[in-house]
C-alpha cells in the first residue's frame, strides 16, 4: 500500500467516511484522538466565525450541523481560515435554515462570514484624495474595504427569532474604518443606494447622482429640495463614518 493511499484513508477514517478495520497500520485508540483533535478544531473555529449562530441554535443543531459538515462536505481546503465559508456554503446548499424553521440563516451566515472577509484583506492603496469634498462636483473615494450586501432578514438589528422571521429588503454596506480598523456596518435606503451606484460606475458627483435618482424615482418637483438636503446630511454622515474617505484629488 502507498503512502499516498495511507495517508488519504486516514484522513478518510478521521471524517468519518471510512470505517476502521483490522487491517490499518494504525490503532483504533490513535485514530479516536486525531477523530477528537479535528473534531475541536472545526468546532472551535467555526463558534469563533460565527458566534451569532452558534448561539441561537440549540446545541444539539449546532453539533449535527458541524458533524454532518465534517463528513459531507469533502473540502480539499488546506486554510483552517478559510474552512467557515464552507460551512456557510454548505449550510445553504443543504437548506438547513429553512428546514430548521430558520429562513435567516443563511443571512446571518453570510453577515458574520464578510466582518472576517473585511477585517482580514489585504490593505489597499489609496490614490490622492482630499478631504474637503465639494458635493456639487467633486467625485469622491468610497472606502476600497467594503462590501455590498442586500439581505432578506433584519440579522444586523437583533438575534430575536420572532424579530429576525420579518422578511424585508434590507440594503447593507459592510466595511472597515480607516482608523479604527473594525468592522462597521450602515443599512441605506432605496435613494441612498441609487445615489452610491451611480456615483460609483458614473463617477458622478453627489450633487448630479442626485438629479439622475430623482428622475429615475418619479418624485415630485416639490420634494427636490427637502430630499436634496436630507441626502447630503446623510452622505456626510457618511465620511464622519469613515465609509466616504475624501474626494479624488485633481493631479
Amino acid at each position: 500500500m502507498s503512502w499516498q493511499h495511507t495517508e488519504k484513508s486516514f484522513g478518510n477514517q478521521c471524517l468519518g467516511n471510512e470505517q476502521y478495520t483490522s487491517e490499518n497500520t494504525w490503532s483504533e485508540r490513535a485514530l479516536l484522538k486525531y477523530k477528537e483533535l479535528i473534531n475541536s478544531i472545526y468546532h472551535q473555529s467555526l463558534m469563533k466565525a460565527y458566534p451569532i449562530c452558534h448561539s441561537i441554535l440549540e446545541p444539539t443543531v449546532w453539533n449535527t450541523w458541524v458533524a454532518d459538515f465534517i463528513k459531507f462536505s469533502r473540502s480539499d481546503e488546506p486554510r483552517v481560515w478559510l474552512m467557515p465559508r464552507l460551512f456557510k456554503e454548505y449550510v445553504k446548499t443543504q437548506k438547513l435554515g429553512e428546514k430548521n424553521h430558520m429562513p435567516y440563516m443563511d443571512d446571518l451566515l453570510l453577515f458574520e462570514w464578510l466582518e472576517i472577509e473585511v477585517f482580514t484583506e489585504l490593505d489597499i492603496n489609496l490614490p490622492k484624495i482630499s478631504a474637503s469634498i465639494n458635493w456639487d462636483k467633486d467625485t469622491v473615494y468610497f472606502n476600497p474595504h467594503a462590501r455590498e450586501m442586500v439581505l432578506d432578514y433584519p440579522v444586523h438589528r437583533s438575534i430575536k427569532h420572532d424579530e429576525l422571521m420579518k422578511k424585508g429588503l434590507y440594503n447593507m454596506i459592510v466595511y472597515r474604518h480607516p482608523e479604527t480598523f473594525s468592522v462597521q456596518y450602515i443599512q441605506m435606503g432605496v435613494f441612498d443606494k441609487l445615489c452610491i451606484d451611480f456615483m460609483q460606475s458614473d463617477k458622478l458627483p453627489l450633487a448630479k447622482a442626485i438629479e439622475l435618482v430623482f428622475q429615475r424615482l418619479h418624485l415630485e418637483q416639490v420634494q427636490f429640495a427637502l430630499i436634496r438636503e436630507r441626502t447630503l446630511q446623510v452622505f456626510n454622515q457618511f465620511q464622519q463614518d469613515g465609509f466616504i474617505l475624501g474626494a479624488i484629488a485633481n493631479l
